[in-house]
């Protein structure tokens, strides 16, 4: 089966999520297949860990393709052969494909595949709609009392189960629970590129209009700092609504917030570039979607180190770029609609890549790690919030 009518590059769960959602192996036999041994972790037929027999070949090759990329070659490189003393023509195997496909369908999903809830039921239902065409092949050969087994029973069950499970949604703002996110407005589409954190559809809490990333951070800070139980100095810049007023609710926390330009008295005027605070003034910094809008970003990273304590952290965020290798930006692009062409909105004055970002913070001095929810909380808790796998916190510490 033909995917592309030429050689293609594809990103590896955009090729998983075509198996997934077709119940078809496109990549073929082992001998089909060139694969990067780095990547291999030794264990043929095996996903998350988990060992699979009659698709073995497909559960390996997702688990590969969660690494990475594949390049996907339109010429066959070898055949498939099939014979009548195959295993794959015997009910007894048949009835094994169907529970493993349900049991990879469900796994591949908690793993990052099928990113949409919606994705995820049209595989099951298409996985619902197979096992109906085994069990009426099985009645036309006499074969039903192969099927009607309780190992079976379970498996049906366990799939109708999770076609019909409702997902809850979580805003931890407004402590509330519902079926789904809002999408965020149109006018902050950027096709052209593929962010980390692009969560379009489940961008805005229906209820109170909790942004994402506001999740993101509040569930880092729940569960990886002691931020709400010590005496920490904080400055939190161009601060978001719903985390500037949870930070208020903490007396523990001496919390300083500023902007180029002020939305109210209570919020400080700050030059990010020029930051009139001393040396070593704050425990914690959290500067988010600020510095993609500054023409001297490193002069600003050096002014956040500067007025950061030594053991001090902090979140700094801007919308980082997967599919570039560098850092693209042009000190001639300087009117709106040019920025908006280049940049993705007309105040931005450059597109990030991870690397380059990272090494611009280090260059300034920090330290950086890297805090994925779903690595951390599963796939399961990071689409509770509205998240996704991709989703990357830059912590940077001093």
């Amino acid at each position: 089966m033909k995917i592309a009518k030429e050689t293609t590059l594809f990103e590896g769960k955009e090729l998983g999520n075509y198996m997934l959602k077709n119940l078809k192996n496109v990549v073929g036999e082992p001998t089909t297949v060139l694969f990067n041994r780095d990547l291999f972790d030794g264990k043929f037929g095996y996903f998350k860990g988990k060992a699979y027999s009659a698709i073995n070949d497909i559960a390996t090759w997702l688990d590969m393709m969660r690494k990475g990329k594949v390049v996907y070659i339109h010429e066959p490189l070898s055949y498939f052969r099939q014979h009548s003393g195959q295993n794959q023509k015997q009910m007894h195997f048949i009835l094994m494909t169907i529970e493993e496909w349900i049991e990879l369908i469900i796994d591949a999903y908690n793993s990052g595949f099928l990113s949409s809830e919606s994705e995820y039921k049209e595989s099951l239902s298409y996985c619902l709609e197979n096992a109906g065409f085994i069990v009426k092949d099985a009645v036309r050969n006499g074969e039903l009392d192969q099927i009607y087994n309780e190992k079976i029973k379970k498996g049906l069950n366990k799939l109708v189960a999770h076609m019909f499970e409702k997902e809850s949604c979580y805003c931890q703002y407004c402590n509330q629970q519902f079926e789904k996110f809002s999408p965020w407005p149109a006018h902050y589409d950027f096709p052209k590129y593929k962010f980390e954190m692009w969560n379009k559809d489940t961008g805005i809490c229906p209820v109170c209009n909790s942004m994402d990333r506001e999740r993101l951070y509040r569930a880092y800070i729940e569960t990886e700092t002691d931020l709400l139980n010590r005496n920490y100095t904080m400055l939190h810049i161009a601060p978001e609504a719903k985390l500037r007023d949870w930070f208020n609710e903490y007396k523990n926390i001496t919390y300083v917030c500023g902007d180029l330009e002020p939305k109210d008295p209570l919020m400080k005027e700050i030059d990010v570039t020029r930051i009139t605070y001393d040396s070593n003034t704050f425990d914690v910094i959290l500067c988010s979607h600020v510095l993609e809008h500054v023409p001297d970003d490193d002069k600003a990273m050096r002014e956040l180190y500067r007025v950061l304590k030594p053991n001090g952290w902090g979140i700094i965020q801007v919308p980082i770029v997967m599919n570039v290798d560098f850092i693209i930006e042009n000190e001639l692009i300087v009117t709106p609609q040019l920025r908006k062409l280049a940049f993705g909105q007309e105040d931005h004055v450059r597109i990030y890549n991870q690397s380059g970002f990272i090494q611009r913070l280090m260059n300034a001095g920090f330290k950086v790690e890297l805090y994925n929810i779903a690595e951390k909380q599963g796939m399961k808790g990071a689409r509770k919030f509205g998240l996704s796998e991709t989703d990357m916190l830059y912590i940077v510490r001093k």
